[in-house]
């Protein structure tokens, strides 16, 4: 927990600036771009689950993980706003 803590307190540093120079409001780019993009290995077996049509497991994967990462980063990012 304490590796996610830190982890996350370096991400909204950085997120904070991309966004602005970006022109990206910080809630889309930190609940929309950063759960996508920082699970891009469970998105991938999500794809292969998928692809032999386990749809449930695949549903799964992909929406607990973006939500994992959402619920460690967006409430950072609103408390600096």
């Amino acid at each position: 927990t304490i590796f996610i803590w830190i982890i996350s307190d370096l991400v909204v540093a950085v997120l904070e600036p991309a966004a602005t120079a970006m022109g990206v409001p910080l809630l889309f780019l930190s609940g929309i771009i950063v759960p996508i993009v920082g699970n891009a290995v469970e998105h991938a077996s999500a794809v292969c689950f998928a692809m032999h049509n386990k749809m449930e497991i695949s549903l799964g994967v992909a929406v607990g993980s973006a939500v994992q990462i959402s619920i460690f980063v967006i409430p950072k990012c609103l408390s600096r706003l």
